[in-house]
């Protein structure tokens, strides 16, 4: 039987192996972590699990060189996924033990996760795991409405729980930011390797494949998301992607910055699992979130963009939010693609 990609959006908690054992109980709450975005819709994560806990590997098999050269995105990809594995945990009655990078010796070993003792989920634990299966990343443009300021006060606190910060950006700053955005693609799509590294990751919409972005993502049609891969390939769209992308920024009813204090990977893991944690508290306030990063991923760019807002720290991703309609799933990787032995 053909395995479709996107039935694996469909979990339900009614599924729980309640009586099952811990690693039945583990295995079932990965299907909640696996729900995360990463760059490109690579899913850069492995898991493995092992009595009473899972470790958490970033997948250097799926890793961006051209886009994130550092494994920055890589790590803020895989700390995503290890917040819905905290939030699945907690919801399904367990307290969650979790090792941050614990092996100086294995870079690759992002954390490791165990049960704890029995814990009773409160009502916003309930709330974030009920909304893993309803994020989307959107791609399109937002509806013309306001984000309210009392669910901006909500995102910066979720944020700021986690150990980052979120800096929402002013009508003063947010032409200059739109500025670097646009600089951004301007820098990175001038440089052919990175165009072919984005295009490796481009789907046809009539594709099968459990990873990358189809084209209907972007509002594409059958044809043009065939043909779109070639076009990329062969021609510098920088300059007019980044007209789009600037219009794109200075239209968001809400634009912000999401940091931390340092720029290591312990920082990198932080900022993963407050962008996640962000990501579902604006999915219940029925707001989604895309992301503008060229400022922070074209390396000159980063500290300009840094300046600019006036904050302390290191910028890690750069979102818009806003109301829109419901974008189409994009697909997932299947346990047995991500789960080893």
């Amino acid at each position: 039987m053909t395995h479709n990609p996107l039935d694996l959006w469909n979990v339900s908690r009614e599924d729980y192996p309640a009586d099952g054992s811990e690693i039945e109980k583990l295995k079932f709450m990965l299907r909640y972590a696996i729900l995360a975005p990463s760059g490109h819709n690579t899913q850069p994560w492995i898991f493995k699990i092992t009595n009473s806990h899972i470790e958490v590997y970033a997948d250097r098999g799926r890793e961006l060189p051209e886009v994130d050269p550092e494994h920055r995105e890589l790590f803020i990809s895989c700390a995503a996924a290890l917040f819905n594995l905290r939030a699945a945990i907690r919801y399904f009655g367990y307290e969650d033990h979790v090792e941050i990078l614990p092996d100086s010796k294995n870079a690759n070993l992002v954390a490791v996760v165990s049960l704890g003792g029995q814990y009773h989920p409160t009502d916003e634990d309930q709330q974030i795991f009920n909304i893993i299966p309803k994020r989307r990343t959107h791609r399109l443009p937002f509806k013309n409405l306001n984000v309210p300021e009392s669910v901006v006060f909500k995102l910066v606190a979720a944020v700021e729980s986690e150990g980052a910060w979120l800096h929402v950006i002013g009508q003063d700053e947010k032409q200059a930011v739109a500025d670097l955005v646009a600089k951004g693609d301007e820098l990175l799509l001038s440089r052919p390797d990175f165009r072919e590294e984005f295009v490796e990751w481009l789907r046809p919409n009539k594709s099968n494949a459990p990873d990358g972005i189809p084209g209907y993502a972007f509002g594409l049609g059958n044809l043009a998301s065939t043909v779109a891969p070639f076009l990329i390939r062969k021609l510098n769209v920088g300059k007019s992607q980044g007209a789009k992308d600037r219009k794109t920024l200075l239209n968001a009813p809400l634009a912000a910055v999401l940091g931390t204090p340092g720029d290591t990977p312990h920082d990198w893991i932080t900022a993963g699992q407050a962008l996640q944690r962000l990501l579902l508290v604006a999915r219940k306030e029925e707001i989604y979130a895309g992301y503008l990063n060229q400022p922070i991923e074209a390396e000159e760019l980063r500290p300009v963009l840094r300046d600019n807002i006036g904050v302390d720290g290191f910028p890690q991703i750069l979102l818009r939010l806003g109301y829109g309609s419901e974008p189409r799933l994009t697909p997932r990787r299947s346990l047995d693609d991500v789960v080893v032995a």
